[in-house]
């Protein structure tokens, strides 16, 4: 029974560190091609291109995916298209690596970004 339980504990303590180090690593504003992202601690961020603000939460799925849960306009399209279809969180697949951040989006698309110093 021992036997069983430890490499599961150990996999769960793994996962938590991932999670944990992508959760200390996201915060900061990230200027990309075509968006300009801001994560915050508190779990909340913003994505900004030209005029155009979108906010909303963010949570860091496992050390390579964040679900983003958006406000206002496009949070109320996904909440309708969740109604229609079922829940379908928006996934993105993160891959940070010093000051460079990729996104890979749902799509497909790749975002690619550089931290901006504080």
């Amino acid at each position: 029974m021992h036997r069983r339980l430890i490499p599961s504990l150990v996999l769960a303590v793994v996962v938590t560190l991932g999670c944990t180090s992508l959760s200390r690593a996201l915060p900061g504003k990230w200027v990309g091609d075509l968006w300009t992202l801001e994560f915050k601690a508190d779990g909340t961020f913003s994505q900004e291109r030209g005029l155009l603000r979108q906010t909303g939460r963010y949570v860091v799925q496992d050390q390579d995916q964040v679900r983003l849960e958006y406000d206002g306009v496009a949070g109320a399209i996904n909440k309708i298209t969740e109604i229609i279809t079922g829940p379908k969180p928006l996934l993105v697949v993160v891959k940070l690596n010093g000051d460079q951040l990729e996104l890979t989006w749902p799509d497909g698309l790749k975002s690619r970004h550089t931290r901006q110093p504080k």
